[in-house]
């Protein structure tokens, strides 16, 4: 494994608030000395307690469009209209996941199933009516699709 490769993955994509810890084995965990709470092998990381996303930054909708820069996403209207579509979601990289919620409960967000790059379930819209709402989506490289949603006004 080479340890540099490793490192730079982390440096980059996961805020490490411990230590990474090298083993005899050739593995590293992610933890305190006392507490591991991730091993990383070559090409995968097994989180043993909780994976934490956040905190989840604003983005604002701009012709129906925004661009995912984390995984974690709080999605607002366009001039704080009362509604709006989000139809496209550039950024991301094939296989990331994507967890968006609405930024305010008196401002919809309506996803829109195939009008851009966005496909959900059932190929029907889904209508973020409240902050409590979630969507969680995954990229192909070309699409987001829908893994799951959480309509809990």
């Amino acid at each position: 494994m080479d340890l540099n490769k490793v490192f730079t993955f982390f440096s980059e994509n996961i805020f490490v608030k411990r230590h990474l810890l090298p083993h005899r084995d050739g593995k590293l965990d992610l933890g305190s000395a006392t507490t591991r709470w991730a091993n990383v092998h070559a090409n995968s990381v097994k989180v043993s307690t909780y994976l934490v996303l956040g905190p989840g930054t604003e983005l604002t909708i701009a012709g129906g469009i925004v661009t995912a820069t984390g995984t974690w996403h709080i999605v607002d209207t366009e001039g704080n209209a009362a509604s709006d579509n989000l139809d496209t979601i550039n950024g991301g990289v094939a296989g990331c996941l994507l967890l968006l919620n609405t930024a305010n409960s008196g401002r919809d967000v309506t996803v829109k199933h195939a009008t851009g790059n966005i496909h959900l379930a059932s190929s029907a819209d889904f209508a973020m009516a409240s902050t409590a709402y979630r969507l969680l989506l995954s990229y192909t490289g070309s699409a987001w699709h829908e893994i799951s949603r959480a309509a809990n006004g």
